[in-house]
């Protein structure tokens, strides 16, 4: 049996951040579809400094070019994030991990309208350069840093580890951290002996901070971020909604957002490009 373990210290620590930002809704639940100021719900991936970072600029940049105000909002953990999206339908627009994605259509509704651009989703095992762990082999018996256990990182860290070897995933003690950032944070001050985390997470680590660490493995591959809306919004503003958003890539205020942000563009995306969790659904557990 994989034993996971929480690091409460560092849950602790990262949600005690408060949002700085007026982008960051007050709004509690999504009303009606023709309301002045949509909230745009982001996964609690990172921190919520580096999301209001990240990402208040985005609200801002829609807000202007839209007949509507966006918010952001995210929620304190994974699990209250996909009950706020699910069941108390309190965004109307959604940035979410594909898999969480694949869960919000078939129960909450939500229809995909575009897609980060870019390579394929992956998640990378990383260790310090110091340490005589040098592939996924060298993992039994030690501890193993992932953000949350609903995170997608953690899902392919944990399909990876089966499927390299049952014993091995028996053997690894999988610490669980609210964030990438905390995953990291975590093998920073040797808590853990390895971490994992998003390949578009591990790119944006500064080079300096990088130069330590060495990747071990590489898990499997996904589609990469889906843009969805609530079923209550029309498919006027949804295709106005997606529209700013592809056409962001075309515009000099986008290109240095996208930039900003650590994306591509976006792209246009069908409900049916994220079938692949089919084959994961079971294996998710939301409780």
């Amino acid at each position: 049996m994989q034993r996971y373990y929480r690091l409460a210290g560092v849950c602790l620590l990262l949600l005690s951040f408060v949002f700085p930002t007026s982008a960051f809704s007050n709004d509690t639940r999504a009303v009606n579809s023709d309301k002045d100021q949509l909230v745009l719900g982001l996964l609690p991936f990172v921190s919520p400094e580096r999301l209001d970072q990240r990402f208040a600029p985005l609200a801002n940049y829609l807000s202007h070019r839209l007949d509507f105000d966006i918010a952001i909002e995210t929620a304190p953990s994974f699990r209250e994030f996909v009950e706020r999206t699910a069941e108390a339908k309190r965004y109307d627009l959604l940035l979410t991990a594909p898999h969480l994605y694949y869960r919000a259509q078939r129960e909450g509704g939500y229809r995909v309208v575009a897609r980060v651009s870019g390579p394929p989703m992956q998640a990378f095992i990383v260790a310090p350069k110091t340490s005589q762990i040098t592939s996924i082999a060298d993992l039994s018996g030690r501890r193993l840093a992932t953000p949350d256990s609903l995170a997608l990182a953690s899902l392919l860290t944990r399909e990876l580890l089966a499927a390299t070897s049952a014993t091995l995933a028996a053997n690894v003690a999988l610490v669980e951290t609210p964030t990438h950032n905390a995953s990291l944070f975590s093998l920073h001050h040797g808590w853990t002996d390895a971490a994992s985390l998003m390949g578009p997470i591990f790119r944006r680590i500064a080079p300096d901070a990088k130069a330590h660490l060495r990747v071990i493995a590489k898990t499997s591959t996904t589609p990469h971020m889906p843009v969805s809306v609530a079923s209550w919004i029309s498919a006027e503003r949804a295709s106005a909604f997606a529209s700013v958003l592809i056409e962001m890539k075309n515009t000099p205020d986008g290109k240095d957002l996208l930039q900003h942000i650590g994306w591509q563009n976006f792209v246009p995306a069908q409900p049916q490009d994220y079938d692949f969790f089919d084959n994961f659904a079971a294996a998710i557990d939301f409780k």
